[in-house]
């Protein structure tokens, strides 16, 4: 990409205007307009001020080798961290509800806060085309996300209950009361590896 494409994306990225950037580097409308025509370039001084107006490097203003995608990938991280956050407090919100109400729309509710943190970073990987952050957010959620329906399941099946006859009387209390979110734990622990090792 050239460099009158590169100030006209990063321009357009941050939603200035021609003359709002033209202000910021303290040069005229014309001169952005005629960079972003090709008609002219920036000196050094302007090229280390658009550096910073645009929180880039300047070796992809100058270096035409630099892959295009470098600030989309930025990007794409920064939505990745946000939506992990999403699906932890979704996470964190199923289980304080169910540890209050013991109820599946508890676990719904918080399923249903993990299921837009996944839909928000789905939406912009697939439009940018990173499978290689992709596996990495899958890798990264893949407990989390089991965690809630494994969760559930102890809680509502015979399991637990067999496994309560079992060391009822033989364990402390303690351990007794919070054996389900054990089992879940492991059992969502074990999951992620064998995902994790399919990546």
């Amino acid at each position: 990409m050239e460099l009158k494409d590169k100030i006209l994306k990063l321009r357009k990225t941050k939603g200035f205007s021609q003359q709002e950037l033209a202000d910021q580097l303290g040069v005229s409308r014309q001169s952005i307009s005629k960079w972003e025509l090709g008609e002219s370039s920036p000196d050094i001084n302007n090229i280390i001020t658009l550096s910073e107006v645009f929180n880039i490097s300047t070796d992809y203003l100058l270096k035409e080798d630099i892959v295009e995608n470098e600030i989309d990938r930025d990007k794409l991280q920064r939505i990745m961290i946000i939506s992990l956050l999403i699906v932890l407090f979704g996470n964190i919100c199923g289980h304080i509800l169910w540890n209050n109400y013991q109820d599946s729309l508890s676990l719904l509710i918080g399923m249903f806060i993990q299921l837009l943190g996944i839909g928000l970073f789905e939406y912009f990987a697939v439009t940018m085309h990173d499978n290689h952050i992709q596996k990495k957010f899958w890798c990264l959620n893949i407990w989390l996300i089991t965690f809630l329906p494994i969760r559930y399941f102890v809680n509502y099946t015979v399991t637990y209950q067999i496994l309560y006859s079992f060391i009822d009387g033989r364990i402390e209390y303690t351990v007794v009361m919070y054996f389900p979110l054990l089992i879940a734990l492991g059992l969502s622990a074990i999951i992620f590896g064998l995902i994790k090792k399919s990546f």
